[in-house]
């Protein structure tokens, strides 16, 4: 294992990755990690680089229990570093979805009232914890959240998933492509 020392309010603090956890593309990079620190208890996080992240979409999720608690963050001109709490829970599938069907929708409802977009809200950035509370679903992946209107689509996205019709590079963000990603999910005629 691998690991280096940071800084996080001042107290010194190491990373030792325990593995990578998106292994299909170069970028983003993700990993499973733990920060150690002396006389602390271990913190069990992930850890990642991304060109693109809505710190302030994610804190919003967060506040509201629908994302892990953001610990650091950090950006600069190639990418971006985050680092959040690790949330126990599994990517949603078919058998847990209509369990929460209302809690995902109450979480977009949160984000659209703030006119925020979510923008890439399938299943492999839900995150269920069948245990339930303190928190039941768990929002991954800003990447592409940020204002309706305002922050635009990144390059590269891919035209083979159900992203609506106007999700493209350099598109403003809409709440409406939420709502179509969240109907296709459950099958709901537009």
């Amino acid at each position: 294992m691998r690991s280096v020392t940071i800084l996080d309010e001042e107290i010194p603090r190491e990373i030792e990755y325990i593995k990578k956890m998106k292994l299909e593309s170069t970028f983003p990079l993700v990993y499973e990690a733990k920060l150690k620190r002396k006389e602390i208890n271990d913190k069990h996080v992930i850890i990642k680089f991304t060109r693109n992240y809505s710190k302030e979409v994610h804190d919003l999720c967060a506040h509201a229990n629908y994302a892990p608690t953001m610990l650091y963050y950090e950006e600069n001109s190639s990418y971006n570093i985050v680092v959040y709490e690790y949330f126990s829970g599994r990517e949603l599938d078919d058998q847990s979805k209509e369990a929460v069907k209302a809690e995902l929708r109450k979480a977009l409802n949160y984000l659209h009232d703030r006119k925020k977009v979510f923008g890439d809200f399938r299943k492999p950035n839900i995150l269920v914890n069948e245990d339930g509370p303190p928190r039941r679903i768990c929002l991954i992946d800003f990447d592409w959240s940020g204002t309706e209107d305002v922050d635009t689509y990144p390059e590269f996205v891919n035209r083979e998933l159900p992203f609506h019709s106007e999700c493209e590079y350099g598109n403003v963000l809409k709440i409406k492509h939420d709502d179509h990603l969240f109907n296709h999910l459950y099958n709901i005629n537009e």
